[in-house]
This record gives C-alpha cells, sequence and structure tokens, in this order.
C-alpha cells in the first residue's frame, strides 16, 4: 500500500512539474509575440475575445495597464493619429460625432474607459461598441435612423456620454470596426486580428493553469468535520465565521447605516441602489450603485456569517485601503477580502470550454453546495 501511494505521489510530482514547464513555456513565447508586434498596445487593459471565459482571479494591476496604454495612446505615430482624418476624406458618410476641440484623457475618463471595458464588445438592435487595438480608440458604430439618438441615450444613463464624444478616445460612425480597419493605410490594416494570433495559446495556457489550480486545491480531509455528505466537487475548506478585524481603527461615521439592514432569517441584505448606500463614492466618478456590486456582495456575505452589519461603505473602504476599489467586480479582491475577515473559500473550478457552460452543466454541483450550508457566490 506505502509503494503504491509513494508512486502515486512521484507520478503527481511529475505531471505538475511538466505542467508548470509547459506553461511557462507558452507564457515566455506568447510575450516574445506580443513584444515583436509592431501594433499598439490595447487600452486601457487586455479585452478579452470571448465572452465565454470564466475567471477566477486576476494578477494584473489594471491601473498599471490602463496607465500604460493611456501613454501609449497619447504618443501613437502620426499615421495612426491621423488615421481619423483619412478616413474621413476617403468615405463621406464616415461622419464623427465628437467635439471639435480633442480634449485631454482626464480622471473621470479612464475610470469610464475601465468601466466600458468590464463589457465590450457590446451590441445592440441601436448601436454597436467595440475597441479597434490599431487605433487605440473604441469605435462606436450607429445603426440605422434611430442608431445616434439610442447610443446618446444609452451613453448619458451611463455616464459616458463625455468620455465616448472625445476624437482623443471614440469615433463614433454608422462603420463597423471591420469596416473602419478596410480604411486604413495599408501599412496599418491588420493581416489578422491580434487577439486571434495569440487566441490557441492563451486556451491552452487557460487549461494548463485550471489544472494546476485543480492538482493545488486538493482539500485536507483530515480537518474537516462534516456532519453530511460531502458535494461534488469536494469544496477546499468549510465556512466559519470568526471575529472582525478592519484594517482601521473604526469605521467613516458616513458609512454608518440610517436604516436597518433587511434580513431573511439568518441573512442580511443590502440594495445597491436604494438609499442609504446608492451615493456611496467607490471611485473618483462612479457610486456604489453605479458599480458596486461586488462590494455589496462582499458586505452581504460578511454581515450574514459574522454576525454583525458589516455596511457596503464598510467593505468600499477596505477595498480602498488596498487600492482595489474600481469599477467591475473583481472575484481575486472578493475572495481576498472575505478570506482575510474569517471567512473559508472554497473554488469551484470547470475547464474552459470555447463554447460556454449551460445552467444544466453545473447545476448538480450547486444545489449540493447550497444543500450544504454553502453560500454560493457567482461571477
Amino acid at each position: 500500500m506505502k509503494k503504491i501511494i509513494l508512486g502515486s505521489v512521484i507520478i503527481l510530482l511529475i505531471i505538475i512539474t511538466l505542467i508548470i514547464v509547459i506553461s511557462n513555456a507558452l507564457r515566455y513565447k506568447l510575450g516574445q509575440q506580443l513584444n515583436q508586434s509592431s501594433l499598439p498596445t490595447l487600452a486601457p487593459h487586455n479585452i478579452p475575445s470571448s465572452k465565454n471565459n470564466i475567471k477566477t482571479s486576476s494578477s494584473q494591476n489594471p491601473q498599471t495597464n490602463q496607465t500604460n496604454s493611456i501613454n501609449n495612446t497619447a504618443t501613437n505615430s502620426n499615421k495612426a493619429q491621423n488615421t481619423q482624418t483619412d478616413i474621413q476624406s476617403q468615405n463621406s458618410q464616415f461622419q464623427i460625432l465628437a467635439p471639435s476641440n480633442p480634449k485631454l484623457i482626464s480622471q473621470k475618463d479612464k475610470d469610464n474607459m475601465q468601466y466600458l471595458n468590464n463589457f465590450i464588445p457590446y451590441d445592440t438592435e441601436d448601436f454597436s461598441i467595440d475597441y479597434s487595438s490599431i487605433l487605440n480608440k473604441y469605435i462606436v458604430a450607429t445603426k440605422g435612423g434611430n442608431g445616434e439618438s439610442a447610443f446618446s441615450h444609452w451613453a448619458k444613463e451611463n455616464s459616458l456620454l463625455d468620455t465616448l464624444n472625445n476624437k482623443n478616445i471614440a469615433i463614433i460612425s454608422n462603420k463597423t470596426i471591420q469596416e473602419v480597419h478596410t480604411l486604413l493605410p495599408p501599412e496599418l490594416q491588420p493581416t489578422q486580428d491580434p487577439q486571434e494570433n495569440t487566441s490557441t495559446q492563451q486556451k491552452q495556457i487557460s487549461l494548463l493553469l485550471n489544472l494546476f489550480n485543480v492538482f493545488f486545491s486538493i482539500p485536507d480531509t483530515a480537518t474537516m468535520s462534516f456532519n453530511y455528505d460531502v458535494p461534488t466537487p469536494t469544496p477546499t475548506a468549510y465556512l466559519q465565521p470568526s471575529i472582525f478585524n478592519p484594517p482601521f481603527s473604526s469605521f467613516p461615521s458616513s458609512s454608518q447605516p440610517s436604516t436597518n439592514p433587511q434580513t431573511g432569517g439568518d441573512y442580511i441584505y443590502f440594495s445597491q441602489c436604494e438609499e442609504p448606500y446608492r451615493e456611496y463614492p467607490l471611485t473618483s466618478s462612479k457610486t456604489i450603485c453605479q458599480c458596486g456590486c461586488g462590494p455589496t456582495t462582499v458586505s452581504m456575505i460578511l454581515s450574514s456569517y459574522l454576525g454583525r452589519s458589516i455596511t457596503p461603505p464598510d467593505v468600499v473602504e477596505i477595498y480602498k485601503s488596498q487600492g482595489r476599489a474600481q469599477c467591475g467586480t473583481s472575484l481575486g479582491s472578493a475572495k481576498k477580502i472575505m478570506g482575510e475577515q474569517g471567512v473559508k473559500i472554497s473554488d469551484y473550478i470547470v475547464p474552459y470550454n470555447e463554447n460556454g457552460y449551460k445552467i444544466e452543466d453545473v447545476a448538480n454541483d450547486m444545489k449540493s453546495y447550497v444543500k450544504n450550508g454553502w453560500t454560493i457566490f457567482v461571477l
């Protein structure tokens, strides 16, 4: 029996070593290709080529990526800077709906661009929004007679109108991103979408990293004390409330609730877009209501499991103290902060599937977790 266990451990170590070596090799090769590319880099940070990728955490610093890409936008080549004018001269229908005097990119614009990157490419019946890594600009394509008004209404509702009307940031016309690229000078026209060049390698790296995480997420069953059937796949630990120790002496007085939170049994609910927290600032230009779904969810989980009211503003201040306050929910930030406050976390990892997943593919696993007392945090 000991020989079998020893052999299994050796095989496992060999597999892990191979995964690490292959992953590093692919990363190095991918980095070389990106460094050798003559095209401008993405701004403010990498835009995913597929909506079906499942993100479990992020090791990148979006603020750094955003700053670098803004610099790329500001220092683009003369040909790329003049492309907008060239396109207009080649096609009279290509009309730019932006101010005649380009503005500098403000901090509010940067926040809006980061927020916008969370859901592009974005497509409706009246308009679409995509990002051109060739021009370092967003491409807004209006459709039909109602396209311009529908886009303006949508952008105004989302506080993005001024940003997308900035010539330094976006091109607004009746042309799709593919049509815009066909009007570029030959030296700027892409031979292949730069995201497609590395899509296969990115999928391979994603799969290898998922396998790597699975190997290192094997639960220590000796520390578990379940009085019920363990759900499948087996979680890495169990929820265990502990004393809440904030990273600062006290919460700001402005974050104290003016009304009692809504409760349902042992669970506490906070509304993201109702008083008293809807207008609480998350970033310099965005509020909890506009893009604070992550901190609001974390506050409900912490309050429910730690036995005291920890409001969305309380959690926002923790995010800010760690430099994590931004638009768009970061699963990595939520996981880290909940773990720091004493809540045990289990990762539910599924392999990459280019066709995506249907709810029935994971429903049984989710039901098993909930049945056995787990709270599901879905991103």
